[in-house]
Formats: structure tokens, C-alpha cells, sequence
């Protein structure tokens, strides 16, 4: 919901209805994926989408972040196949309908433009895409790293870009805390999300959230899960 009216607007707000985005926290690390089609099709409902989200702190508290995002392109003829067993039952067919309707409906290519938002100050240290763009959102008061895909059916795509944090964990005291809030795209069935985070070898990792994670052979603390919803992650460290 939204109003133009400050109190009504409020409101909304005070009951968690307006769905206004997350606003990070001072030194609140955040996250959020946003895929748009530009290319005319319905072919995002065939789209398979994982995020891989890691995280590396150094000795110094500095944080850096590399997000590799996948996306697959899953149409195929058993799509087809369903179609046409569906409208058989009201006396029509796919065969009867004109090609590039069949494309637009699902089978045509997949060309998308991603925002990824992240904290205002991020700075973006590298990507595997060319076109990568480092954007100012005045409006959500974040930055985000812009790039487009376009996935043919049966076809696979992987964007890989690392940047730095625009804080650090202060671990002149005696602890500090590096939080994660990882928000999902409204109106999408959410994808998957793996969390993963790496400290130096020199700093203690005194407590974590969500509880239940995982070692990988690095020894890199791992959380596999999806984005049906908003995610939390949190760790405490210390020298």
C-alpha cells in the first residue's frame, strides 16, 4: 500500500504494509537481487536462479564481498507437451498457434537487466561481466551494480563480481558483529541462496546465525537455503 498522505502513509508503515525495501543499518551489510525483463517474453517463469553470497574479513576487520549469480533457461518440449494436453481439453492446440506466440509465452530468449543492491559506498573491485555499471540509488539511498543476461533456451549464464564494504568490523574491542540482511525480489518464488562467510585465521569466531551451518573443505562457514523470504545472517569475532 501506498499514500501521497504522510499519515496515512505511516499507517501502512506501522503495520508492515507499505513494502518498502530494507534500510541497512550503520555498518549492516545488505543484499537484494533484482531481475527485470526487457526482452518482451514471459520466459522468467522457466528461469533457475542460484546466488552464491561470500564473504571475506581480514585481519584489519575489512570485508569483501563475491556474489556469483547463475541462471539457467529450463524451457523444453515437455513444457510443450503440457500446453497442449491443457488446451485439448477445450478443443484447441499448439499447433495452431503462431510461433512467435509460443515465444512469448515461454520458449523465446530470456534477456533481463539485474540490479544488485548493496550498501551506499560499495565499491565494486571486479566482475566477470563487462558491462558492469556502479550505480547510486537517491531514492533507496544504496548502490547498486547493474548488468544484463540474455539466456536462449537450454542456455546458462554466471556473473561473478566482488566488492568492498564500505565499513569494517572495529576489532579494537573486545568483539564486533558482521550482519547480513539478504532480501528477496517481491513477486518471485524466491531463489536459491547459499551464505558463506571467511575470517582470517588470526581472529576468533566466538558465534554465529542461524545456528545450524556448515565447514566447507576450506573450513569456510556455509548456509545453504532460498530466499522464499527475507534472511538474516550474523557473526561475532574477535582478535
Amino acid at each position: 500500500f501506498y499514500s501521497h498522505d504522510e499519515e496515512i502513509q505511516d499507517f501502512f508503515e506501522s503495520f508492515d504494509l507499505a513494502g518498502r525495501s530494507h534500510r541497512p543499518q550503520e555498518n549492516e551489510d545488505y543484499f537484494s537481487l533484482i531481475n527485470w525483463s526487457t526482452g518482451g517474453t514471459k520466459s522468467e517463469k522457466y528461469i533457475e536462479e542460484s546466488i552464491h553470497h561470500h564473504t571475506d574479513i581480514d585481519s584489519a576487520g575489512t570485508i569483501t564481498n563475491t556474489v556469483t549469480i547463475k541462471r539457467k533457461h529450463t524451457w523444453n518440449e515437455d513444457v510443450l507437451r503440457e500446453w497442449e494436453r491443457i488446451l485439448s481439453q477445450y478443443g484447441l492446440s499448439t499447433y495452431e498457434a503462431p510461433g512467435i506466440l509460443i515465444d512469448i509465452l515461454g520458449r523465446g530468449r530470456n534477456r533481463t537487466t539485474n540490479r544488485i543492491y548493496v550498501p551506499a559506498g560499495s565499491i565494486l573491485m571486479d566482475s566477470s561481466s563487462a558491462d558492469t555499471e556502479t550505480i547510486y540509488d537517491a531514492d533507496l539511498k544504496m548502490t547498486y551494480f547493474k548488468t544484463e543476461t540474455e539466456l536462449n533456451t537450454g542456455e546458462s549464464s554466471e556473473i561473478t563480481l566482488s566488492y568492498q564494504l564500505p565499513f569494517s568490523l572495529n576489532l579494537s574491542q573486545s568483539a564486533d558483529t558482521y550482519r547480513l540482511i539478504a532480501e528477496k525480489q517481491p513477486g518471485t518464488p524466491g531463489s536459491l541462496f547459499t551464505k558463506s562467510i571467511q575470517a582470517d585465521p588470526s581472529l576468533k569466531n566466538l558465534a554465529f546465525y542461524p545456528q545450524k551451518y556448515s565447514l566447507d573443505y576450506q573450513g569456510n562457514i556455509v548456509y545453504p537455503t532460498n530466499l522464499v523470504y527475507d534472511k538474516y545472517f550474523a557473526g561475532v569475532f574477535a582478535k
